[in-house]
């Protein structure tokens, strides 16, 4: 498809925040609108941007107020992080609007923590021990996990004398390790890997409350075994459920016990930008082509990011770090003003995700995300810290 025949489809995204794909989708040429709790600068610049505070009921009532006002343009719409708890919801959107993603029907099943390990269990793939009842003291560490959660909100380390049983919680063995994101594109019943990145964790910098997501960085080296066994859970997942488009899996790499699933994000994760930085692709593009037309990328378009540790060339590691408000703050005209002013600029930029008015950011809320580029993770992560400095001191 030419980009004259791309720009003549709209595609609308909604999601908690959906500034990366609106992004990714104009660089694949589509005409996008954003709908999400921030409408911020840099969605602004991709496309129209629309903000709706009743999450996730207002998110929906825009996409059928825009479907009603654009005499048919709209044609697909994608859904990014969050909503993938509410596939009850996806009724709610006008019939005429193609869905590109993972159906409710999917959804439950696969964000069953349970279903999930079934599944995995049957393709050899490990995850921690799980119960939905309070476990007791048994010498292990657990969490106590919300079934809706997104971005590790809600999840807190279980304690045997509290954290009661509940319908919306379910306990999970506490493993130890590196937190790595494998991102894939499914189509058909197959997979393919496009890249790892690892969890910053909660550096104590960028403010992120315990276990909440506060960024990645990536492509991170794997070994040849890991890869194989990386690409495997991908097509474990694809043959066990009917995933389309671009998803992320969780992976703890837990030195007893090797590399192990922890949850399945079944849209595109916040971590995919760093892939498409290394490699120059679009993500949403890849999502798309693989729901709509059931395409799925080329080895050769995809090396760069899934290649292991032993490659004799260093590629360009890039990082990304979500910056969460100290105290109570304020939006400043300075840090509106030191934000990209155009598409092109933004997609370079060193921070995104701008607050488009002076409203206040109250205290562990997100304020913007800094990224940063270099041949190292120890030289990211000291430039990601930097422009997390610089960036609270644009703030009042």
């Amino acid at each position: 498809m030419d980009s004259c025949a791309r720009q003549q489809e709209r595609i609308i995204a909604l999601g908690a925040s959906v500034r990366f794909v609106c992004m990714s989708l104009r660089k694949a040429g589509w005409s996008c609108v954003g709908v999400d709790l921030f409408a911020d600068r840099e969605t602004s610049l991709a496309g129209h941007a629309l903000s709706a505070s009743d999450y996730p009921d207002g998110l929906f009532q825009q996409l059928s107020d825009l479907r009603l006002r654009d005499e048919g343009q709209t044609n697909f719409w994608i859904y990014t992080g969050g909503l993938e708890n509410y596939g009850d919801r996806f009724r709610m959107a006008p019939s005429s609007i193609g869905l590109l993603g993972n159906d409710a029907e999917c959804l439950a099943a696969i964000r069953c923590p349970f279903q999930l390990r079934d599944a995995l269990s049957a393709s050899g793939v490990a995850m921690p021990e799980m119960s939905r009842n309070r476990p007791g003291e048994n010498g292990m560490k657990w969490l106590c996990k919300p079934f809706d959660s997104c971005g590790g909100l809600g999840i807190k380390l279980a304690n045997p004398q509290g954290n009661p049983s509940s319908p919306g919680h379910y306990f999970q063995q506490y493993l130890q390790g590196d937190v790595l994101g494998a991102v894939y594109v499914a189509a058909n019943g197959r997979s393919q890997l496009l890249g790892v990145t690892k969890s910053l964790g909660q550096p104590e910098w960028t403010g992120a409350p315990r276990f909440q997501y506060a960024g990645s960085i990536g492509p991170t080296p794997v070994t040849d075994p890991e890869l194989t066994q990386i690409a495997k859970i991908g097509q474990a997942l694809a043959s066990a459920f009917p995933l389309g488009g671009v998803f992320g899996v969780d992976l703890i790499r837990s030195a007893t016990v090797g590399l192990v699933v922890l949850e399945v994000n079944p849209r595109i994760p916040s971590s995919s930008e760093l892939i498409e930085r290394a490699t120059g692709l679009s993500i949403a593009e890849l999502h798309v082509l693989a729901c709509r037309d059931g395409r799925l990328p080329t080895l050769e378009e995809i090396a760069p990011t899934v290649s292991s540790q032993k490659r004799e060339q260093t590629p360009t590691t890039h990082g990304k770090a979500i910056v969460y408000a100290p105290r109570l703050i304020r939006c400043t005209t300075a840090l509106r003003a030191a934000a990209a002013t155009d598409l092109a600029a933004a997609a370079a930029h060193w921070f995104a995700d701008t607050p488009t008015n002076s409203a206040r950011i109250s205290a562990g809320s997100p304020i913007a995300t800094v990224f940063a580029s270099a041949s190292s993770e120890g030289e990211v992560l000291a430039k990601l810290q930097s422009c997390s400095n610089r960036l609270r001191q644009l703030c009042d």
